[in-house]
């Protein structure tokens, strides 16, 4: 059982997380932009550093969480770009989700390096990949907060060095077998994994 992790909310968050890095991605063409098109737009997010976000507590990083949700729904309702949940499945199977966990990272910086920015300093993906929060009130068994994001197609290879060559265990691809969740039978169960 998965107390508190809702399916429906991942999937709209999903739609909106898949609709926008594609509208980014098809203006841009670049990964920087995927931070700076949410961070732009919120006040909020603007008054923060990298370093202040990566110390964080858990109620600010869902609260930081929720405000990146926010401005992605506000711009892409700007923008009359609608979410396609029918192709939703597939979309994301054409990327890949990614489990990372804010308290695990060494703060090194081997994944910016090695990714060009596509991951920050502190091991953060960018703000428009986001999908959903898992904080202490979703996990059901002893697990760490963490927070799922999609890497779109045109990122992977890049975004898997950053996954594969960081020295910690803050990235972590939702498809491994080394990573047990009480929500992952869900996704599979719903064609999402």
């Amino acid at each position: 059982m998965c107390e508190n992790f809702d399916l429906n909310t991942f999937i709209k968050n999903s739609g909106a997380t898949v609709a926008w890095c594609n509208h980014v991605i098809e203006m841009s063409r670049t990964h920087q932009a995927l931070w700076e098109t949410i961070s732009d737009q919120s006040e909020y997010l603007k008054s923060f550093s990298s370093r202040q976000i990566a110390e964080f507590s858990e109620a600010e990083r869902s609260e930081l969480a929720n405000k990146v949700f926010e401005a992605r729904l506000e711009l892409l309702s700007r923008k009359s770009i609608i979410a396609d949940e029918s192709s939703l499945a597939a979309s994301l199977r054409s990327g890949e989700l990614l489990a990372f966990f804010p308290t695990e990272t060494f703060n090194d910086g081997t994944a910016e390096v090695v990714t060009g920015g596509y991951f920050n300093y502190f091991n953060w993906p960018p703000f428009s990949t986001w999908v959903y929060y898992v904080g202490e009130k979703t996990i059901s068994q002893p697990q760490i907060p963490h927070l799922i994001c999609w890497i779109p197609p045109e990122f992977v290879d890049l975004a898997s060095d950053g996954i594969d060559l960081s020295p910690d265990l803050s990235l972590v691809r939702l498809t491994s077998a080394d990573l047990d969740t009480c929500y992952k039978p869900m996704l599979v169960q719903a064609g999402l994994l």
